[in-house]
């Protein structure tokens, strides 16, 4: 009887004991409750508008420095300052104002590994980013509307974005800001991708089997010498959204026949179109103030040119050696 009585206190102590371990967890499979996992922050992006699209935020880099630009409204980086990142985020403001540039030769020779620009920036002065040997990634904003020379110069491991024969940089949502070089020389036709909006200096230069070219609307920076030694090319078509053609964009472009500038241009900078020598004529845009030194020099095809009334100056040697050139009219506005 003693051990019937024994044998039920041990089951009876067994079955407390796997009731206590239950309630703890123990010894049970429990299913958890369904959860939403929140994605990290971004601004969105509203790919229906043409206007400029945010980068994402995220942590940026201290140290860099700044100082006012001309406006006094906003702030530009003018160097590394005392930031140690290989990595660099440019923050969107400084001060309460708005980032809008990095100055001439604010990175030279940093040892960056990659930067991130803010979609506030909207000038990047003369060689910015100039030896940076280390410097692979650019993220460039839709918001750039002035480049300076060499921004990139000697800067040769960076990674560029490819689309049909070009190399360009961008964003994640627009690649193709900057239409910076091509990838060879030896093509005859090019089209632009629709969604760039610079065309950097040289970044055609010496295509010489460069017979056409489509440059969509949405260009409105055409750098120096773009085109310049295209001797193959006959004809292009300017975009309606450009105000400036820069010095010597289309020089030395010898089969270039015709040419058709928009009446949004303003300003036409130096050798221009020196040296075409196949162009035979040229409607200068009436809001044209300006015609700089050389820039039709060498044109020895070119037998006729309307210079617009707004035109107040005439540099020197414009149109040097334009030897078929018989008859020209000046307008009384030219001092």
């Amino acid at each position: 009887m003693k051990k019937v009585i024994i044998s039920l206190i041990f089951l009876l102590v067994l079955c407390v004991t796997f009731i206590g371990l239950s309630s703890c967890g123990y010894g049970t499979t429990t299913t958890a409750a369904s959860t939403t996992t929140e994605a990290p922050t971004t601004i969105k992006v509203e790919t229906t508008t043409t206007e400029a699209v945010d980068i994402p935020e995220g942590p940026t880099s201290e140290g860099l420095s700044f100082e006012l630009n001309e406006r006094e409204n906003g702030y530009i980086v003018n160097g590394i300052g005392s930031c140690e990142d290989y990595d660099i985020v440019i923050p969107k403001t400084y001060n309460g104002k708005p980032v809008t540039g990095i100055k001439g030769l604010a990175f030279y020779k940093s040892v960056i590994t990659s930067v991130v620009i803010p979609n506030s920036v909207t000038s990047i002065g003369n060689e910015a980013f100039r030896d940076c040997k280390r410097l692979t990634s650019i993220t460039m904003p839709d918001s750039v509307t002035t480049m300076g020379d060499g921004v990139f110069l000697y800067s040769d491991k960076l990674i560029y974005n490819e689309y049909e024969n070009g190399k360009y940089l961008g964003n994640t949502q627009n690649p193709f800001v900057i239409l910076v070089d091509t990838i060879s020389t030896d093509f005859s036709s090019f089209v632009v991708s629709p969604k760039t909006k610079i065309i950097y200096e040289n970044a055609f230069r010496d295509c010489k089997s460069l017979e056409s070219l489509t440059i969509p609307d949405s260009v409105t920076v055409i750098g120096d010498s773009a085109f310049a030694d295209c001797s193959s090319l006959t004809s292009i078509t300017i975009p309606s959204g450009i105000t400036s053609i820069s010095g010597s964009t289309f020089s030395r472009c010898e089969s270039l026949t015709s040419i058709t500038i928009p009446n949004s241009v303003t300003n036409i900078d130096g050798n221009a179109f020196s040296g075409c020598r196949s162009l035979t004529s040229i409607t200068i845009p009436k809001r044209v103030t300006d015609i700089k030194g050389s820039t039709f020099a060498s044109c020895s095809s070119l037998t006729s040119i309307t210079i617009p009334d707004n035109v107040t100056n005439i540099g020197s040697g414009a149109f040097y050696t334009c030897s078929s050139l018989t008859s020209i009219t000046i307008p009384d506005s030219v001092k």
